[in-house]
């Protein structure tokens, strides 16, 4: 495959390897989502005294792990739409290749 705005498909085996490379970049998504809740957004540092100045933040940090969280949710369902999108789209290619080569007669072999 070739990274342009479109997407050549030139061998079954990376249209089939697609899915697990995608679920990759899922897991480093979802990953970067809870590193940024965990340390971006943490206030423990704040607490310690009443007289640090940066406890006026806390209130906002909250709030930002409120718009981190609801980013990897919204991530994370649209990647599964994608994602199905990608299944179901190599799925119906496969199963036009396979009417292709038995229209063509046993001589063709198909694209696999």
């Amino acid at each position: 495959m070739h990274t342009t705005t479109q997407i050549e498909v030139t061998d079954w085996e990376e249209l089939r390897r697609l899915p697990g490379a995608m679920q990759t970049l899922c897991g480093q998504a979802e990953e970067m989502v809870r590193h940024a809740r965990a340390w971006v957004c943490s206030t423990e540092g704040f607490e310690p005294s009443p007289m640090c100045v940066l406890r006026p933040l806390v209130p906002v940090m909250h709030q930002l792990e409120d718009v981190f969280t609801r980013l990897g949710d919204e991530l994370s369902q649209e990647w599964a739409r994608l994602q199905l999108g990608v299944e179901q789209a190599r799925a119906e290619l496969e199963a036009a290749d396979a009417a292709v080569t038995r229209g063509l007669g046993p001589g063709i072999g198909a694209l696999r």
